[in-house]
């Protein structure tokens, strides 16, 4: 049983890395070739640049009760809308670059993939973030995303879930979700 567990989960990682693409090995800038570690106003939320200083993040949370009731999350792959000006280091596929996006809190040692596609009027910009995690995870803080949110860090409600699909440790649908962005400085 653990071991058909372990293969449903790496077939999942696998069709992730199809769908998202590879990448995430980057130098760490932003698709204008902005490189890492570019001065910015220290402490200033939003504000990318000096390493080490608080920034806004957006923090991932998946609430609700799983139905069926007891299952055990496996994997999330969402699609979230972001508002305008928000933008993620990429690389030339749009996979984002190390760092951006990470498995935290219940997720926390889990495999994340991640995609950003740029707004394209009428389309606005999206954040595709996929997880899994072989052992499984509960509701909770699941995923952060190191975004580029500009001068301003918009408000949360501006960011809206366009796709959420989460499975249990079998590949097989969990219902009853919903998940919650939210805005920290970190």
């Amino acid at each position: 049983m653990k071991i058909q567990t372990l293969l449903k989960l790496a077939v999942a990682a696998c069709t992730m890395l199809a769908i998202f693409g590879c990448g995430g090995g980057g130098g760490g800038g932003d698709s204008a070739g902005t490189p890492p570690g570019t001065p910015g106003t220290p402490g200033t939320p939003g504000t990318p640049g000096t390493p080490g200083a608080p920034t806004s993040v957006l923090v991932l949370s998946i609430q609700g009760t799983p139905q069926p009731a007891g299952a055990v999350i496996g994997g999330i792959d969402i699609a979230l809308n972001v508002p305008a000006g928000v933008t993620a280091g990429t690389d030339s596929d749009g996979a984002t670059s190390a760092g951006v996006c990470n498995a935290s809190g219940v997720a926390a040692g889990g495999t994340t993939v991640a995609k950003f596609t740029a707004a394209a009027s009428p389309a606005p910009g999206q954040l595709r973030v996929g997880v899994i995690k072989a052992d499984g995870f509960s509701v909770g803080e699941f995923a952060t995303a190191r975004l580029d949110f500009g001068a301003t860090t918009p408000d949360a409600g501006g960011f809206t879930v366009a796709a959420l699909n989460v499975t249990d440790l079998n590949g097989n649908q969990i219902s009853g979700l919903t998940v919650a962005p939210a805005i920290q400085v970190r």
